[in-house]
């Protein structure tokens, strides 16, 4: 997000609005599909009785069972705002019932704390440095700043808990501005990519990770990520599998639990897990494929082009004055 923001609404007008449409178009509109089709499935399970069990709207009565009318209600407004909005909801500063319709994507909570995120990112990635380190620090060993106001399983607290993480993501950033105009060796950025991958998948089996020291090891690990990933996304930003991966991860990974909600549904497939995975897998990455043509590929056009313009004018306005030097001068 720090790269987005400087190298895309730096010197924009109304660049904070910019951003922040931006940044929801981005992720509303598929995820709003998926929605749509999980309460689709939803329904037709409870038309056709198929496996009640795991029915959302059977689950929703059976645990209002024994509430009063208004609190229904109130819980399926809720429940309603939650879903579509993400981040209009009741849960900020207490833990709202976690009925079975609170959130209808599981996977969907990572987008309520980045939405959130968001609408923060345009000033907390002009902070300094130091202020941005003791931030970090702050929050890392104080979850909830108001613990007698703020309930500890809030979404505030839920928020302020993750929140380093992207505040990570801007320090590395910084570091990516001081090394992107140096001349590295490309030996020496493939030595570091491949480190990387060591890191990720080996980093929990050396031996004194498995102290109880969360803590520290953690934030090995994570100094670790923040040296190296500015120097693999040199050697990788131009490369055009990794952004087609990019462009799949979003659609596959707030749909895949839509197709595995689907494929429970199918007897023959429930003592069959590798069968189930394989297909679960295949027709995600289908449906992902999908999304991205029709409707991410569409909208980033849309996007693309409320940035552009501003960008283009620059260099006429440019060209105009020095035309202007130029015959002021001749004159």
């Amino acid at each position: 997000m720090a790269l987005v923001l400087e190298k895309k609404y730096t010197g924009q007008r109304h660049s904070y609005k910019l951003f922040i449409t931006n940044r929801f178009l981005r992720i509303y509109p598929v995820y709003l599909v998926v929605l749509a089709a999980v309460v689709f499935l939803a329904i037709i399970k409870y038309s056709f009785h198929l496996i009640s069990n795991d029915n959302l709207i059977i689950l929703f009565f059976q645990y209002y069972k024994s509430a009063q009318p208004f609190e229904i209600i109130s819980a399926f407004i809720a429940d309603l705002f939650r879903n579509v909005t993400l981040i209009i909801n009741n849960d900020y500063l207490w833990q709202a019932p976690r009925d079975p319709a609170y959130l209808l994507i599981a996977p969907a909570w990572t987008l309520q704390i980045e939405l959130l995120f968001y609408l923060f990112a345009p000033f907390l990635v002009r902070l300094r440095f130091a202020i941005l380190v003791l931030l970090i620090f702050i929050l890392t060993f104080i979850h909830n700043p108001l613990p007698i106001l703020i309930h500890q399983n809030s979404f505030t607290v839920s928020f302020l808990t993750n929140l380093p993480y992207f505040l990570f993501g801007v320090v590395s950033f910084s570091l990516y501005k001081l090394i992107r105009v140096r001349d590295i060796p490309k030996y020496m950025l493939r030595v570091l990519y491949i480190g990387l991958i060591f890191l990720v998948i080996f980093y929990s089996q050396i031996p004194f990770v498995s102290f109880q020291l969360p803590i520290f090891t953690n934030g090995i690990y994570l100094a670790l990520l923040i040296l190296i990933l500015p120097y693999s996304f040199l050697l990788t930003k131009n490369i055009s599998i990794d952004r087609a991966i990019g462009l799949l991860s979003y659609p596959f990974y707030i749909s895949h639990m839509l197709f595995i909600k689907l494929l429970d549904n199918v007897r023959l497939l429930s003592t069959h897990p590798t069968y189930f995975t394989l297909i679960a897998f295949v027709l995600t990455i289908l449906a992902s494929l999908l999304f991205e043509k029709f409707i991410d590929r569409p909208i980033d056009a849309i996007r693309q082009r409320r940035v552009r313009p501003n960008k283009v004018d620059k260099p006429v306005k440019v060209r105009k004055t020095r035309i202007k030097q130029a015959l002021s001068r001749s004159l």
